[in-house]
């Protein structure tokens, strides 16, 4: 029988050496592709999540006039975003991008939730897989132990994404900001992660 925890916690051992490659690898290809492949499996996974057209707008009079129609549509729904847009004013009085600043955070937050919500479900999804397995009488103690396997260096594999994903977008917050507003205190960034929003933050969308 395979120690589930203990082959995990082993695995990501491992893994730690190639995530520094895999990290740099993958900035070098985000402008063209979303994915990248792990050398010791065939599982594709995302590693960076395509905002659309409006990226590009960041920084922009359109993209604030956009932020700020997207707040008035969801702070009813959202009243944390009501507190994040008084910190950045009382932090950046006179900023003209109070709004766009505002979305970031609903982004990165909305990430921060689906991210844990998926880690979660993952290890569920893994932990009935394997216990199918275990439970399974036709087959031979040493082929459930290298299904059981295989099945956890596949959830590795995914957490090892998640992982990926989270840097990826923490940096892109940290970048953004810094153009949009400037540089924040480190306990003003972590006011914010105080946001719990009900909602997964939807894409911005252009005035017709």
């Amino acid at each position: 029988m395979v120690d589930f925890k203990k082959s995990r916690s082993e695995l990501r051992s491992d893994q730690a050496g190639g995530f520094t490659q895999l990290m740099e690898a993958s900035r070098r290809s985000l402008e063209t592709s979303n994915s990248y492949t792990l050398n010791h499996s065939n599982v594709m996974v995302s590693t960076f999540i395509d905002r659309g057209p409006m990226e590009k707008l960041i920084g922009s009079d359109d993209y604030e006039s956009l932020a700020k129609r997207d707040f008035e549509d969801n702070v009813r729904f959202e009243p944390g975003l009501q507190r994040v847009k008084e910190i950045i004013e009382s932090e950046k009085p006179g900023s003209n991008r109070v709004y766009s600043a505002v979305r970031m955070v609903y982004e990165l937050r909305s990430e921060t939730m689906e991210s844990r919500r998926s880690r979660i479900n993952l290890e569920n999804e893994y932990n009935l897989k394997i216990s199918k397995i275990g439970q399974e009488p036709s087959i031979s103690e040493e082929e459930k132990a290298r299904r059981m396997q295989s099945e956890i260096d596949e959830m590795n594999a995914q957490f090892l994404s998640l992982d990926q994903d989270a840097r990826l977008n923490l940096e892109r917050f940290r970048r953004n900001m810094v153009m949009l507003i400037g540089e924040l205190e480190q306990a003003t960034v972590e006011r914010f992660y105080y946001l719990e929003p009900r909602m997964v933050a939807g894409p911005l969308r252009p005035e017709k």
